[in-house]
């Protein structure tokens, strides 16, 4: 399910600060890799998206993604 990690709380790490972690699930992703540490989707990925710095800046640089199949 296309989720933003931080849909239910402005936190995408965990307590550690070591994993990313969707607030409304509570699964957790390898934050280099995206792939998932949870039992529940163990194997899959988060989708990579094309990002920039720029002036101090994150940037997203695709406007949207696509969801593999």
């Amino acid at each position: 399910m296309p989720k933003a990690l931080d849909c239910e709380h402005c936190h995408v790490f965990d307590e550690t600060g070591e994993f990313l972690r969707c607030s409304m699930h509570g699964i957790v992703y390898e934050p280099d890799t995206g792939l998932c540490r949870s039992e529940i989707c163990a194997g899959r990925s988060l989708t990579r998206l094309k990002i920039e710095e720029r002036d101090g800046q994150i940037r997203l640089i695709e406007k949207r993604a696509e969801l593999e199949e």
